[in-house]
């Protein structure tokens, strides 16, 4: 059907940050726009006061011939002929932003929750939300701030859940 739409194009240096060279980066690479990408949907039917199913989108990565590598979203009204949300958007592109922000920053749960992102309709996407990963990315597309490294701390409380998982797997083997 025909519907008006919007595009965000985030040109990014994948050897700097995560690409898609192995399955590790594009499985991060995935929760992260993912994430990000619900997270502004969720701020553009806030902002705009509109149902969260009235407007919808995807995203893809894509590389030039140069090697120069982006993330394509884009967002478009659920509305045969539309109803002109998705041209509203970058009129409200700042504050549907802050929102995402807001979003992704304040809320206290470790990856997503009902209280942020996960809902009813975006369920098959649940595994994949990480607000973290998705707000660092927001804030890389915003800014061009690189994110920081994890320090010894935050890497031994990130890798705890799997330290666990390897020893009872170890222990039932032995």
């Amino acid at each position: 059907f025909l519907t008006d739409m919007f595009m965000l194009d985030i040109q990014y240096d994948s050897s700097k940050l995560v690409g898609v060279r192995t399955d590790e980066e594009r499985i991060i690479m995935k929760s992260a726009v993912t994430t990000m990408h619900e997270a502004l949907k969720k701020a553009i039917s806030l902002e705009l006061d509109i149902d969260y199913n009235e407007i919808n989108g995807g995203w893809r990565p894509r590389i030039e011939n140069s090697g120069q590598s982006h993330i394509e979203m884009f967002f478009y009204d659920n509305l045969s002929s539309g109803a002109g949300y998705s041209s509203l958007i970058a009129e409200k592109l700042d504050k549907i932003i802050e929102r995402a922000y807001t979003i992704l920053r304040d809320c206290v749960c470790d990856r997503a929750c009902k209280h942020c992102l996960d809902n009813y309709y975006n369920q098959r996407n649940h595994d994949l939300f990480d607000r973290n990963l998705g707000l660092q990315l927001l804030n890389y597309a915003v800014t061009g701030e690189m994110p920081e490294d994890y320090n010894a701390s935050e890497q031994e409380d990130y890798l705890r859940p799997l330290k666990k998982l390897i020893l009872e797997e170890t222990e039932r083997e032995t």
